[in-house]
């Protein structure tokens, strides 16, 4: 054991002299190696792939990099991180990173780097660059919404490039997301169902060159389009709807309705709830809408399942009615018949139990009014001529749906101040109509004994509605008697002679009555003044009424010498001297009528009413065959009156 014990000693001896004696040779020896491998390590080229998304950056050491300087011929810039600082400045590097200065392209590239410039100390970065990122513009489906952005795939993601998106020179930039690029699409205002040229363009940095990547054409879905409603616009809406539905020509997916209701120039928001099924896009109301008030409804925002909209919001106004109101009356402020029913129009159907009875009156006192759907009878029995009367229906009527009036009417009017009787009958059956108003002494005023000469028997309508109007305004003590249409089937086949072919003033019986008599033209007509004097009906007819009439003046019209003429009987001449006057139309005595008509005259009812019955009468000649120019003799026909 202190043999082997020795022995140890010995050689831990001899190993401790040997350290001693190479302890230089070994440190020597480990500069030299750690030299070498660090040499070898630092200027050792280092090679990265150039990646287009995110940072470009490699592992490798290098000693004073804020000495470095960088050759890339242009393309590249570098960047030193992860660095050890002594004294606040970097002495070793450990990462590398660049950045391209321009449009990266596919190839090799060496990014050298330099300590003070010294090239023979520099190391070396090797970027490959590979193809750039592809944008598959086949993967585009077409048609497309208008409303979404578009999708377009890239091979990789593109951080380094910009893209963009232009169609019909509009132009929107695209945003990356996961290896795709979203573009704004409802920014650039497409229409749908339109087609169009689109294209992608990449773009580096701020360089203005865009570089177009790919081309298309394509076309954007057909729009959504509401097809039905419930209701139409301009509608008024009689029932009390709980909803309103609006049907497309696709399935929606969403919609959004907003139903307003107008109150001048301010809208009043009503709230409802949508729901969509199908085709079919539905609005709940919350609450009852009000009566007698203006809505406007509006559909937008609308998507159907396949990313089509509307061009534009749906819209339409309507109104809801209030209770049943009137619309019109059959009868007018005056010239009623007596004993006729007045029928009221409603713009509802009444409802079935309606109470009319007690709701119409006339004058207070209550109607026997009865009604069908939307109209309302009242007979106006017991009213004398001339009698003014007010008819009320009170604001109670309720349509079918139950929604209530509550707004009163009344309607004035007067029974027809004028009597009419049949003084005889046309050759076809015609009656010939006198209208009689006021009453005491008469004056008779006559139309359309010659049919062409439709004037004089409008002007008679026109002087009888007036009569009626202003009943209070004929004098006391005279009664005007109006025979419209003298002649009735003439007046009705536009003919001068009557159905017999007779001129009727030229078949009274005067000391010149002829049978053939010539008409204006010079035209000689056989039997034209009739086989003899008051062979005609319709001059019998006239003639017996004149006789049993007796009236202070006579006024018959005829067209269209423009001028008015006395029989010279009675006080005819005086008459005829104001008529003109105040119409205007020239005054002619008897005695010229020879150079106004130039052809004979024989048979004239007014001769035979001067020669035969001493009345005094006006042949007055107006100005048209078929206008009635009431205003131009109106002032003379009442002033008539007053004789």
């Amino acid at each position: 054991m202190r043999k082997t014990a020795h022995s140890l000693r010995a050689l831990a001896q001899d190993f401790s002299t040997l350290l001693r004696t190479h302890r230089r040779v070994l440190f020597f020896s480990f500069l030299l190696i750690f030299g070498f491998v660090s040499t070898f390590y630092l200027f050792y080229p280092r090679t990265t792939r150039f990646a287009f998304a995110g940072e470009n950056c490699a592992s490798t050491t290098v000693l004073a990099p804020s000495l470095h300087s960088t050759d890339s011929d242009d393309n590249f810039t570098v960047e030193y991180r992860d660095a050890v600082e002594v004294f606040g400045k970097p002495l070793v590097s450990r990462v590398v990173c660049i950045s391209p200065k321009v449009q990266p392209e596919k190839g090799s590239y060496s990014v050298s780097m330099a300590p003070l410039g010294i090239a023979a100390y520099g190391s070396s970065l090797d970027v490959i660059v590979g193809e750039l990122p592809e944008v598959f513009l086949n993967q585009v489906s077409s048609p497309l919404p208008t409303q979404d952005k578009l999708r377009l795939p890239l091979s990789e993601l593109d951080t380094v490039h910009e893209y963009a998106l232009d169609i019909d020179s509009k132009t929107v930039v695209c945003a990356e997301e996961e290896s795709d690029l979203y573009c704004d699409i409802p920014s650039l205002g497409l229409e749908q169902g339109s087609e169009y040229s689109m294209s992608v363009t990449r773009q580096f940095g701020s360089e203005n060159v865009d570089q177009q990547i790919g081309e298309m054409n394509i076309k954007t879905l057909s729009a959504t389009t509401i097809i039905d409603a419930s209701i139409k616009d301009k509608e008024v809406v009689y029932t009390k709807p709980q909803e309103f539905s609006f049907t497309a020509d696709k399935n929606l997916e969403s919609a959004l309705v907003g139903l307003e209701r107008i109150e001048g120039e301010e809208r009043a928001e009503v709230n409802g709830v949508v729901e969509i099924k199908d085709k079919t896009l539905t609005y709940k109301l919350s609450d009852e809408l009000q009566r007698d008030a203006e809505y406007i409804v509006t559909v937008q925002d609308v998507r159907a399942f396949d990313g089509s909209s509307l061009n534009k919001p749906y819209s339409l106004q309507f109104t809801t009615s209030g209770g049943p109101k009137v619309s019109s009356v059959s009868i007018g402020s005056y010239r009623v018949a007596p004993g006729s029913t007045a029928v009221v129009q409603l713009d509802q159907v009444l409802n079935e139990s309606t109470p009319i009875t007690e709701l119409a009156s006339i004058n207070g006192v209550a109607a026997q009014a009865s009604y069908t759907s939307d109209k309302i009878y009242i007979p106006l029995n017991g009213l004398d001529l001339c009698e003014s009367f007010t008819i009320r229906i009170k604001g109670e009527l309720q349509n079918i749906h139950n929604v209530a009036s509550s707004v009163d009417w009344s309607h004035s009017s007067r029974i027809r101040c004028h009597s009419i009787s049949t003084i005889g009958y046309s050759v076809r059956g015609n009656a010939i109509n006198a209208y009689s108003f006021g009453s005491g002494e008469p004056m008779l005023f006559i139309g359309a004994m010659h049919g062409n000469e439709r004037s004089g028997g409008y002007l008679m309508d026109r002087f009888i509605d007036d009569l009626e109007a202003n009943y209070g305004d004929i004098p006391e003590g005279r009664r005007v008697i109006v025979v419209p249409r003298v002649n009735p089937d003439a007046f009705n086949a536009i003919t001068r002679r009557n159905a017999n072919n007779v001129d009727l003033n030229r078949n009274f019986p005067t000391a010149d009555w002829k049978s053939d008599v010539t008409m204006p033209g010079g035209t000689l007509i056989e039997s034209g003044g009739g086989s003899e004097p008051l062979s005609e009906p319709e001059s019998k007819a006239i003639a017996n009424f004149t006789v049993s009439l007796r009236p202070k003046l006579v006024l018959t019209y005829h067209a269209v010498a423009n001028n008015v003429i006395a029989n010279e009987s009675g006080i005819s001449w005086n008459a005829a001297a104001k008529y003109a006057q105040l119409s205007g139309y020239q005054h002619v005595p008897k005695s010229s009528t020879g150079e106004v008509f130039e052809y004979d005259t024989n048979g004239a009812y007014e001769d035979w009413l001067y020669e035969k019955q001493g009345i005094a009468t006006l042949l007055v000649e107006l100005s048209s065959m078929s206008y009635s120019q009431f205003e131009r003799n109106k002032p003379a026909m009442w002033a008539m009156l007053e004789l």
